[in-house]
């Protein structure tokens, strides 16, 4: 063989070869996929395929690609989740919070997004652009008639921002929205549809509040009363005049145009009715009480306890008197004499049962001028939240006054009532109530040989009667509490006094006839007192404040 013929016949063995490197891409024992060429170029839009999920590797390719910076997320299906391994993620589904119970027309109930039972798993709805990252609480409610329904928040705690969503359906899904307000939100509810309450928290906002359902139409804002001289009925908020109007409210946001945020008073309902002179005994949170007000326009006192209030007739023109006196309720009260406060109002339901209706006040009681056939709301109210029994009493006085009783009454209530020109315990009539008995004191708690005891001399049971003893001329200006000691057997006795953080001191009297009296005072101490018990007699044992003293304090009663 000529070396020509030798090196054509070499070329054309190496002839396949060749192609196969650098010839057109044609993929015959990759993978299962005929389309996959496992080269670096495209064989058109859909034609590359090198794995089994239509993914191409390439920057040219359109929807068939995945796995570049320009393909729509949705295009891509190499994994569960739609996501092409680009820069683009598509957002997680919201989550779904869970309804606690259902709501009906009127009701009203207090919560906390601080439960355990409240969830935290929805942080946007679709009607609103607010962030609610706080936890939330849902509850469904079924309308049984057309109209609208107004979902309010009040009394919400302090410092925390919570929000209201109405969602359509049970699905409680943040998607479902069809109403949300920052303290109300209304909606036209249909017959037999089914919503879901929800009350979330603005970012992560969380506490307590009060959430009212209510249904037809919302009343008029404060201030709106379709007449010329203050009335906007637009949205500003504004009264049309050059003055902001308090309680002029026209907004959501309760602010009446003076920078004070008015809130709207509560509504009273008189349950009982009362012509001329009456006597009553009832409960200030009995049957037919209310818990809606708990300041009135005429004072300033917190009555923040329930009212229960009386429709009263007069009958004589001239004036009436209203006194309330507290009822004990406890034994401890049986020795000290009622430790609640109520406080009576009257009002003029000319202009409704309401905090703003207050036309007097006092408290224990009231006088005011009446005409014969004039009505009258009379409402107990409870001081700093109390709730007592009580017993009301009203009289009347007519143009031509009866004559005043022969004795003073009533020891307490700062009037003249035998009009002696004596008042109260300034009257000899009063010598003996409690409430004159100065330098007197009233035993509160009992003791006995062994026995111990921690209090405080200024907490429930303590007095401020006595202020100096027969044996001592210390300034005992504190206020006492007074315990009392009756062995059964004859006994040395020491009682003593530790863990005080202020000057108390301690006094002993015995019983001989005139009740517990600091000038019967037989022994005393700065931190101990000692004297000899004779069985059978009742002892007072005192703890006072020297100097106006007031502490915690142990007692120990040692008998030998």
């Amino acid at each position: 063989m000529t070396r020509s013929l030798f090196f054509l016949l070499v070329a054309l063995l190496l002839l396949p070869a060749c192609e196969q490197s650098f010839g057109p891409t044609v993929d015959i024992t990759d993978d299962a996929v005929a389309s996959d060429d496992d080269d670096a170029t495209d064989d058109g839009a859909l034609g590359d395929d090198d794995d089994s999920v239509g993914d191409d590797d390439d920057s040219t390719d359109a929807q068939a690609d995945d796995d570049d910076a320009t393909d729509p997320p949705t295009s891509d299906d190499d994994d569960a989740t739609g996501d092409d391994d680009d820069s683009v993620t598509p957002p997680e589904p919201p989550g779904s919070c869970t309804s606690l119970g259902v709501l009906a027309c009127g009701a009203v109930l207090q919560s906390t997004t601080l439960d355990a039972d409240a969830t935290n798993e929805v942080d946007a709805y679709a009607c609103s652009t607010w962030n609610e990252s706080g936890p939330e609480k849902a509850w469904t409610f079924t309308a049984q008639e057309t109209g609208p329904v107004t979902a309010a928040l009040t009394e919400i705690q302090s410092g925390q921002d919570l929000d209201v969503f109405v969602l359509d359906g049970t699905s409680c899904s943040g998607d479902d929205c069809v109403a949300y307000g920052n303290v109300d939100a209304t909606f036209d509810a249909v017959a037999g549809a089914t919503y879901t309450v929800v009350v979330d928290g603005y970012n992560g906002a969380a506490g307590t509040f009060t959430l009212e359902l209510l249904c037809g139409e919302p009343a008029p804002p404060l201030g709106d009363d379709d007449d010329a001289t203050g009335d906007d009925d637009d949205a500003t908020g504004d009264d049309d005049d050059s003055v902001g109007q308090t309680g002029d409210d026209d907004d959501a946001t309760g602010d009446d145009d003076d920078g004070v945020d008015v809130t709207p008073p509560g509504i009273c309902a008189p349950d009982a009715v009362l012509t001329g002179p009456s006597v009553d005994s009832w409960e200030n949170d009995g049957a037919g009480s209310t818990d809606a007000i708990d300041t009135w326009s005429c004072v300033g006192w917190d009555e923040s306890g329930p009212e229960y209030v009386y429709e009263y007739v007069a009958t004589v023109d001239g004036q009436a008197t209203a006194n309330v006196q507290e009822l004990a309720d406890e034994v401890i009260e049986l020795v000290l004499g009622p430790l609640d406060d109520l406080d009576i109002f009257v009002l003029d339901p000319s202009n409704g049962c309401s905090a703003s209706s207050c036309v007097a006040h006092g408290d224990a009681t009231v006088s005011w001028a009446v005409t014969a056939g004039s009505t009258w709301y009379i409402a107990i109210d409870g001081a700093n939240g109390d709730v007592s029994p009580y017993d009301l009493t009203i009289t009347e006085v007519g143009t031509t006054p009866p004559p005043p009783p022969s004795t003073e009454s009533a020891c307490t209530d700062g009037l003249d009532d035998d009009a002696d020109g004596l008042v109260d315990c300034d009257d000899p009539d009063c010598g003996a109530a409690n409430a004159c008995q100065v330098g007197t004191c009233i035993p509160a708690r009992v003791l006995s040989c062994g026995g111990t005891d921690s209090w405080n001399n200024g907490a429930t049971g303590s007095w401020q009667l006595i202020d100096t003893y027969g044996c001592t001329s210390w300034n005992e200006s504190g206020p006492e509490v007074t315990y009392l000691f009756t062995p059964t057997s004859a006994v040395d006795v020491t009682v003593e006094l530790s863990g005080m953080s202020a000057d108390l001191d301690l006094f002993v009297s015995a019983e001989t006839g005139s009740g517990c009296e600091g000038a019967g005072c037989l022994a005393f101490g700065n931190t101990s007192a000692s004297f000899e018990a004779t069985a059978g007699t009742d002892y007072y044992v005192t703890v006072d404040g020297f100097n106006g003293a007031v502490s915690d304090f142990d007692l120990t009663v040692t008998c030998q």
